[in-house]
């Protein structure tokens, strides 16, 4: 062997190339198919504006010139420093310092990566609670054809950013008690307490998170086998089913008279804000409102109803025939398997499975959450505020063809021996 051969070959003998891990090479893969599709939709169609753009231009532009004193910014422009949206304002105004007049580019590429970092979390999160690669492909495969999601990629708006920072709490609060945990779980809570933060400054839907440490206290009690935990759901499922009516009956007597409201609380030009869209039956902004509307605390309890049906809907009398036939193709099944996995949940081994109803009835919790909040204040007219329930609806679709399959599995094993092509009279021996 030449000299200059055998070197090299000791060299690689000493130091081997250290292997990736096929959990870290599959999360590389999903993270490069999703951020290669978005990119892809976003030189397609071009990086896009909206007004709210422009307000959170503004906002920056105030936030800068006052030295990112909230103080001046507020008093600059006479509205106040929501808390709200006082972490994505920030981010806003860093970016347009870095990058000057490409900060709507620098923009979509951050929510480029986010989603994409997004997409990751949501399959690691599915195979750690099913330990099935149908169920993180499942997962992928809808995360990859999600409109809604790509769509709002390529827009210079927060929608990209939370949907990433409201996935983070829950993936990292429930990454440690699936898949025989982690190292360090404490970090990662650590880690899910710090998103939560941030995202009550990203936007007004982000308390709604807070059913995610509320789904870790009351886990020990819900989940697992046996009557006692389940008696104990549907007592759970009932209590939770009776707080949201009053709340809704709550508000409602609120919104008849909001004269009432108490003028120590804070939040009274909001409920007058918010009245006057009741008034006049208005379901979704822009788009729709009940004709002949006749305001009153019944009438405003029902409206509230149908604004909760309207958040899930995925047709509308301005879309077109193609885009109603886009949006049942992926929402029906994405619906459809979603309550499928939260159905059949108890009666398959995921049950069994640490941590896995601990996902299912959190992501369940969340979705209920966020569209109860919506349907009682605001349904904007292109149903971006939906974005956030995508990902945990992807997480029970998942859940879903995993219990599908085995139920298929089971029913193919306790299968007659005929069926299963036993000799019967007429065949030879």
């Amino acid at each position: 062997m030449p000299l200059r051969q055998y070197r090299r070959s000791r060299t690689l003998a000493r130091a081997p190339a250290r292997p990736i891990a096929p959990a870290r090479k599959t999360a590389i893969g999903v993270f490069a198919i999703v951020a290669a599709g978005h990119l892809a939709v976003t030189l397609l169609g071009g990086v896009l504006t909206a007004p709210d753009t422009r307000t959170y231009n503004t906002w920056a532009d105030a936030l800068i010139a006052g030295g990112f004193s909230p103080s001046s910014y507020s008093t600059a422009y006479d509205i106040g420093m929501q808390v709200s949206y006082a972490g994505f304002v920030t981010l806003v105004a860093v970016l347009k310092l870095v990058f000057q007049q490409d900060w709507i580019n620098a923009l979509v590429a951050l929510n480029i990566v986010a989603s994409a970092a997004t997409a990751t979390m949501v399959a690691d999160l599915v195979f750690a609670a099913t330990f099935s690669r149908l169920g993180r492909l499942t997962a992928l495969v809808f995360y990859v054809a999600s409109f809604d999601i790509a769509n709002w990629v390529r827009f210079g708006l927060k929608e990209s950013t939370f949907l990433f920072l409201s996935f983070a709490v829950v993936y990292l609060a429930l990454r440690p008690a699936v898949g025989g945990g982690v190292r360090r779980p404490w970090l990662w809570r650590t880690g899910a307490l710090a998103a939560l933060v941030l995202a009550l400054g990203w936007r007004q839907s982000a308390p709604t998170l807070l059913v995610v440490p509320a789904a870790l206290a009351a886990a020990p009690w819900l989940t697992g086998p046996g009557w006692l935990p389940r008696r104990r759901r549907r007592l759970f499922a009932a209590a939770i089913v009776l707080l949201a009516a009053g709340a809704i009956a709550g508000e409602a007597a609120v919104l008849n008279d909001p004269a009432a409201w108490p003028s120590a609380l804070p939040g009274g030009d909001y409920v007058a804000w918010l009245a006057e869209r009741y008034h006049i039956g208005l379901i979704i902004e822009i788009r729709k409102s009940i004709p002949k509307f006749e305001p009153g605390t019944d009438a405003y309890i029902g409206l509230t109803l149908r604004k909760l049906g309207a958040f899930f809907a995925f047709t509308a009398p301005s879309f077109s025939a193609v885009h109603d036939a886009a949006g049942a193709i992926y929402y029906v099944p994405l619906y459809g398997l979603a309550a499928i996995g939260l159905w059949g949940l108890p009666r398959s081994r995921l049950q069994d499975t640490q941590g896995a109803a601990l996902v299912a009835w959190t992501a369940a919790a969340y979705v209920a959450a966020v569209a109860l909040f919506h349907a009682m204040t605001l349904l904007d007219f292109d149903w971006r505020y939906r974005l956030p329930i995508v990902p945990p609806l992807i997480v029970l679709a998942s859940f879903g063809v995993v219990t599908r399959q085995e139920t298929m599995r089971a029913e193919t094993s306790s299968a007659p021996a005929s069926r299963k092509g036993a000799p019967g009279m007429w065949s030879r021996r």
